[in-house]
């Protein structure tokens, strides 16, 4: 049972730090759009962001849902059999 809280909270972590990789990420855009209504999309700031954010990325929280639905199962398993 302590192993199974052990994974969890890993990957709980892991999860947090994919969370404050999406909020950068979300700011981020929202500068670039601030900037671009603000008619200065020739500026360095939104050049850059623009270079960074051209092509589209996902920040995938995949891997984590199923290790924790893995230890779900086990543990739902032992508890309830």
């Amino acid at each position: 049972m302590e192993d199974y809280f052990k994974e969890l909270v890993e990957i709980v972590f892991a999860i947090e730090r994919k969370d404050a990789l999406l909020k950068q990420k979300t700011a981020e855009l929202r500068r670039m759009a601030l900037l671009a209504r603000q008619g200065q999309k020739e500026s360095q700031e939104f050049k850059q962001l623009d270079a960074k954010y051209r092509y589209p990325t996902v920040i995938d929280f995949g891997d984590e849902i199923a290790r924790a639905s893995e230890i779900a199962k086990k543990l739902r398993k032992e508890v309830f059999d």
